[in-house]
């Protein structure tokens, strides 16, 4: 039975904010909260501001791959078990960052904060709300991703105020005891005591397992969704961590990208919220084949107009875009293959992911030093042949195998 966002949380209240929540705590292994500690990394670590993004570079890739592995673990054993791992290992690697005094320390404690924090809990949630809501997994996924919205607009300004009040070492033991203690016990009283919650419906042997594995990367279906949803990732760390490029090819000031830049957070809430009912409407098998069209819209606005309005609509369509595809990507997971593979489809899923994330910076670096306009329209053709495969897999060849 389809519901409303307030049905839902009237409903099943400890199940929707659970998946918020996770989302939430995930601020410890995101990029906006360890790059606010650069400084005292460059400084302790001995290493220059290139020397830590490499390091910050790999531990996002193996954070990735780690992630396919232990992905298709939450088909087979309870979800709540994970949540409190995330908590638990998340606090540990904290008590590491605050230790910090070499390279390898720095490399060890950012992997696990990424796993624990940016992977992990993002994966459950999203995995979580897939399986648990049925014919609502669109409204749950929409609502979960609330959480990094307001981590995003308010962990910044505590961070910056509790730095003003101790010093960064005490902030980490700070956080370790949040994601130690606070992180799994609101787990526990939001899902715990709910005996059905994401109950385990995947019973198959663990040869059955690796050879649906084996399927998923035999079958078309898998990969090019796979490719488009990492699509917008792609671009979305390609263009934020080289905006320096695109600020001189447009002749575009620092401090009005900084402006522009506010328009990412709203643009993710909207993408969230309107693909979210619009799933639960018409399928995510009917919506996925034009996942890409807004950030096709957003790559043709910012290659074609040169006026500075259109980078704060491009970063608005971005964002939306980068929400559009988890809600889209895990719906159409539980769509194809069942709820009790999303675990396994998402974990698979973050390969292509973490690829794309790693390689995303050199090769934007390379085609924007060839020539801006021209880069961005062949993004834009990819995008368009992208979805013309896609189109043909999943509406125009309707008895697909998808398994």
């Amino acid at each position: 039975m389809k519901q409303t966002y307030a049905q839902l949380l009237r409903k099943s209240p400890g199940a929707m904010i659970f998946g918020a929540n996770q989302f939430f705590f995930s601020a410890m292994g995101q990029a906006f909260l360890l790059s606010m500690f650069v400084p005292q990394f460059i400084e302790l670590s001995g290493m220059d501001q290139k020397g830590v993004s490499y390091i910050y570079t790999a531990a996002a890739l193996v954070s990735g791959f780690l992630l396919s592995f232990v992905g298709p673990m939450v088909d087979r054993y309870d979800i709540r078990k994970f949540a409190y791992f995330s908590g638990f290992g998340g606090a540990l690697f904290c008590i590491l960052m605050a230790n910090v005094h070499n390279p390898w320390m720095l490399l060890f404690g950012i992997l696990g904060l990424r796993f624990c924090g940016q992977a992990m809990m993002p994966f459950i949630s999203m995995t979580a709300m897939g399986k648990h809501f049925g014919p609502n997994r669109g409204k749950a996924l929409s609502f979960s991703m609330l959480g990094l919205s307001f981590a995003e607009m308010l962990i910044p300004g505590i961070i910056v105020g509790a730095l003003k009040i101790c010093d960064w070492k005490t902030l980490w033991y700070g956080i370790a005891m949040i994601e130690g203690i606070a992180f799994p016990l609101i787990t526990y009283l939001l899902v715990g005591r709910i005996p059905d919650f994401c109950k385990v419906q995947n019973t198959a042997s663990k040869a059955d397992n690796k050879t649906f594995i084996k399927q998923l990367f035999r079958n078309p279906v898998f990969l090019l969704m796979a490719t488009i949803f990492a699509f917008s990732a792609f671009l979305n760390a390609g263009f934020l961590l080289n905006h320096n490029l695109v600020l001189e090819a447009r002749n575009w000031s620092l401090e009005w990208y900084a402006l522009a830049f506010a328009t990412f957070g709203v643009g993710r809430i909207v993408g969230s919220f309107s693909s979210g009912p619009l799933v639960d409407k018409f399928s995510a098998r009917t919506l996925a084949p034009f996942a890409l069209l807004p950030l096709s819209v957003a790559v043709a606005i910012i290659s074609l107009i040169p006026n500075q309005w259109s980078l704060p609509i491009f970063l608005f369509i971005l964002a939306g875009s980068l929400s559009i595809s988890n809600v889209v990507g895990t719906a159409l997971w539980a769509e194809l293959f069942g709820v009790d593979r999303v675990g396994t489809c998402r974990g698979l899923g973050s390969s292509f992911l973490a690829i794309a994330t790693a390689l995303a910076p050199t090769i934007f670096v390379f085609l924007y030093s060839w020539d801006f306009q021209n880069a961005m329209l062949i993004i834009l053709a990819v995008q368009v042949v992208l979805s013309c495969g896609a189109y043909y897999l999943l509406r125009a060849k309707e008895k697909v195998v998808v398994a």
